[in-house]
């Protein structure tokens, strides 16, 4: 009998070799080091930033404007590699974009958007340039104000966009970004201002977490895909009970056994004899 608060897993096929390998191989490569250093949303003190700087947010020159589009030009075009922006006199790092693993993996027609121009690459979305705007932020903090206006230089923002309708999508933005797994921002509230928790962040520390979310995505992937060799036993199984000539003789076999044994039993009928 089953000793009380005495639990097993009886389940099959989700404990095999083929699934626990890749993910085996994920534990393995980062059981050295944190995934998210500094990315932990409810430490009490976030990581410094790595660049230090005395610039306060304002309106860009149109010589600026033309520098840092030329920089996110580059950022987009390998869009699932970490960049470092130059911007202002201090570098701002940011990951590769979420989701995308290679150049081609990329190559779909973007959704349409009314706050975004139409020709840009699909996966420029009003999330991720929320997210390389807050991490652009001086010394990786400032107020919801800050992000705004720094959003303002990308050259992906449709002509004609509102200060309010900009205000509004960061608002929705800012609240998707520290809800995520790994949130990259946070508000304090005592100092009224959002604070991007990779900060801290290099180019290597970004990369080495795109190649565990890939393989890690690759693993889940795998543990979805059905068991072939068990389904195609199956459909024979079916199939040989079907056409087998041996099933096929037992049940006529069968079937005139019950004829048989159904049918009435004999009359005998007796004829008077003749005196």
């Amino acid at each position: 009998k089953e000793r009380p608060q005495h639990w097993k897993w009886i389940g099959k096929g989700r404990d095999d070799t083929e699934s626990l390998t890749p993910l085996f191989e994920v534990w393995f490569k980062n059981k050295d080091g944190s995934l998210f250093d500094g990315g932990d949303s409810n430490q009490s003190s976030p990581p410094p930033a790595r660049s230090k700087t005395d610039y306060v947010v304002k309106a860009s020159t149109k010589e600026e404007k033309v520098s840092f589009r030329e920089q996110e030009e580059q950022r987009f075009y390998e869009p699932h590699k970490p960049y470092t922006y130059n911007i202002h006199g201090y570098d701002a790092v940011v990951g590769p974009v979420k989701g995308v693993y290679s150049k081609e993996s990329a190559m779909t027609k973007a959704r349409e958007h009314a706050l975004l121009i139409s020709d840009r690459p699909a996966y420029v979305t009003i999330l991720t340039i929320v997210r390389d705007a807050a991490a652009r932020l001086p010394n990786g903090e400032g107020t919801r104000a800050d992000i705004c206006e720094i959003l303002k230089d990308s050259q992906f923002l449709a002509p004609g966009v509102t200060d309010a309708q900009i205000n509004t999508v960061v608002s929705g933005a800012l609240d998707r970004l520290h809800s995520e797994k790994d949130p990259c921002v946070k508000y304090d509230v005592n100092k009224k201002i959002w604070i991007y928790l990779h900060r801290n962040r290099s180019e290597d520390e970004f990369d080495r977490i795109h190649q565990a979310q890939l393989a890690a995505a690759k693993a889940k992937k795998s543990l979805q895909k059905p068991n072939p060799k068990r389904s195609t036993t199956i459909a024979n199984q079916l199939k040989s009970q079907k056409t087998s000539p041996r099933s096929n003789a037992q049940k006529q076999g069968s079937l005139k056994l019950n004829v048989t044994t159904q049918s009435p039993q004999p009359v005998v009928t007796a004829t008077p004899g003749i005196p």
